[in-house]
């Protein structure tokens, strides 16, 4: 799906014509391209098999580490801790902006709309139509299917991530286990 297609699945929910390009001058592509763009942000923040890797960063040669620009967020994982301020890293533990070696975070990025697996697009398209109808026409039955058609995109997203990322569930209770037997 394109973010051309997102928009014309929107436009007649808000009793609008398909457009043919997004450089329509109907102010309502526009509206709807940044509620694609806000809802894409929100929706990744939360962190998916498809934006969210473990990286090392590494200081320049004055010690400096720069935050990568596609970042909405930065955890670290080894044993500094350090947060983004800005377009730099703040050493927590030395009150310092200079690192001595390099550091591993988990880092969430921002993807475009174009870039993002179907039921990632499917979910931001729904949130935007939902955000868009609410504001024009209030709440009525065309607003529940666009949340129930929004609802399963999420759900499928959701299961898709599952499958992808592959979590374990044992390995956590057989640890609380030993540690229960332990005590």
């Amino acid at each position: 799906m394109t973010e051309l297609d997102a928009v014309n699945i929107v436009l007649p929910y808000l009793g609008e014509h398909t457009v043919s390009t997004l450089n329509s001058r109907s102010p309502t592509v526009s509206l709807i391209q940044d509620a694609l763009k806000n809802n894409a942000g929100t929706l990744l923040a939360e962190g998916f098999w498809f934006n969210k890797q473990i990286r090392k960063l590494y200081p320049d040669t004055s010690g400096i580490i720069y935050t990568p620009d596609s970042m909405l967020a930065l955890y670290p994982t080894g044993n500094t801790l350090f947060e983004p301020r800005g377009n730099k890293l703040w050493d927590i533990t030395n009150s310092t902006w200079y690192f001595e070696s390099e550091v591993e975070a988990l880092i969430i990025d921002n993807l475009l709309f174009d870039e993002l697996p179907l039921y990632a697009q499917e979910t931001c398209c729904y949130m935007a139509a939902i955000e868009l109808y609410a504001k024009d026409f209030g709440v009525d039955s065309t607003y529940q299917l666009l949340q129930q058609k929004y609802q399963q995109a999420a759900l499928l997203l959701r299961q898709e991530n599952l499958r992808k990322s592959k979590f374990n569930m044992s390995k956590g209770s057989k640890a609380r286990f030993r540690h229960y037997l332990i005590r």
